[in-house]
């Protein structure tokens, strides 16, 4: 989704491959958000080869139960972008349970992130405000 306001509800996403996995091409995402107002809530998002969500430019994401597990990537935070994340599960991803980049933002509430890497990554002039979580993986890394 480029631009707009949208809302997601309801939705499981599966198995998203990619023909390369390391390459500057969407393919293998899951949702993928630049400069857009978006609601999403009771989504589960399972094997996505590259990010499962990503949030990019100046969107704001509201996030409400969201299960995502065994992909690369849950959560891609960049630019500006914003996300707010409640009552969630970010489990089993090989690289990270959010990473964010640039001065991007995180609210997390009442999240459990379990990963075989890190939890949370992020660069110092990212915002992260993260209360309650379950951390059953490693520590965050800031």
């Amino acid at each position: 989704v480029e631009g707009g306001r949208v809302s997601i509800h309801n939705l499981h996403l599966r198995g998203f491959r990619a023909a390369s996995s390391i390459d500057d091409i969407d393919d293998g995402h899951g949702l993928f958000f630049i400069d857009a107002d978006v609601a999403v809530s009771d989504v589960t998002l399972e094997h996505i080869e590259k990010m499962a969500v990503t949030v990019r430019g100046t969107s704001a994401v509201r996030a409400d139960r969201l299960l995502i597990q065994g992909g690369h990537v849950g959560i891609w935070l960049e630019e500006s972008a914003s996300l707010r994340l409640n009552d969630s599960i970010v489990k089993h991803n090989e690289s990270a349970g959010i990473c964010a980049y640039g001065h991007a933002s995180a609210k997390i509430y009442n999240a459990v992130f379990d990963t075989e890497a890190l939890s949370l990554t992020h660069r110092p002039n990212t915002d992260f405000k993260v209360a309650l979580p379950i951390y059953i993986g490693p520590a965050p890394l800031s």
